[in-house]
């Protein structure tokens, strides 16, 4: 069973950027849609796209999630929109922190 792992979170400064990386071993990415979501305690976890210019309210856990099964997703930006519910493999979390 794959198991995604994600790598690259810590703290930053307000307005720099940080590289989160995933890798899924064994897992051939051209094959598989592919997410990245992140979720603060007590709040529902959302998509995430690639961001620049980190904010202290870009603080939580970032999340790595892909499909089992081989499978590309048309719209991917509708179903990274959805919360994460289209994917079904995800990997442990890593903690971004936004602070000065």
């Amino acid at each position: 069973q794959v198991q995604m792992v994600e790598t690259g979170g810590g703290l930053v400064q307000p307005g720099r950027s940080l590289r989160l990386s995933c890798t899924g071993p064994g897992l051939n990415i051209a094959e598989h849609a592919m997410g990245w979501f992140r979720q603060v305690p007590g709040k529902e976890r959302e998509g995430v796209s690639c961001m620049n210019g980190l904010k202290p309210e870009d603080t939580a856990t970032y999340y790595c999630a892909t499909l089992r099964e081989p499978r590309r997703y048309t719209n991917i930006g509708y179903y990274c929109q959805r919360g994460g519910t289209d994917f079904d493999t995800w990997g442990q979390g890593t903690l971004v922190t936004v602070s000065s």
